[in-house]
């Protein structure tokens, strides 16, 4: 028997904690936001700075936004890469989307060094303290790339 993509995560909109995070009822460290997307840094980075942009619209996975909706999403990722690296004194920004975890499309932005530094086995959790720091460091990253 198939099954959708979907059965394997079920998720709605209600109880989805991104679309909670875009409607700004559950906490998040946010750096950027815009009508149509937030960023906000992810409580178990995999490197110090990561931050997860989605769109505020409930869609499970990346390949299931409209082309357009697809392509203003990865506009903004081209956009904020080069702040959220330089915010953590990163050369480069990695990107790897492969959509498990939360069923709510999300494109992961890390800071990296050196080959494999987006394994995601490297996720540990990160205190408040540790996160205000590198929300600060990120949105000043943008402003500063914006001006």
């Amino acid at each position: 028997m198939a099954f959708a993509r979907h059965d394997l995560y079920p998720m709605t909109e209600s109880s989805c904690i991104f679309c909670r995070i875009a409607e700004g009822r559950a906490p998040a460290h946010v750096v950027w936001s815009d009508a149509e997307h937030v960023a906000f840094l992810d409580v178990n980075p995999v490197a110090p700075g990561h931050v997860l942009l989605v769109p505020r619209a409930h869609v499970a996975w990346v390949d299931e936004l409209s082309a357009d909706a697809h392509a203003r999403l990865f506009a903004w990722v081209r956009d904020l890469a080069r702040p959220v690296a330089a915010a953590a004194g990163a050369p480069h920004t990695g990107i790897a989307v492969e959509g498990y975890g939360v069923a709510h499309a999300h494109v992961p932005l890390v800071p990296v060094r050196r080959a494999g530094d987006l394994d995601p086995c490297r996720q540990e959790p990160a205190g408040d303290a540790a996160l205000r720091a590198a929300a600060e460091r990120v949105r000043s990253a943008i402003a500063e790339a914006a001006s």
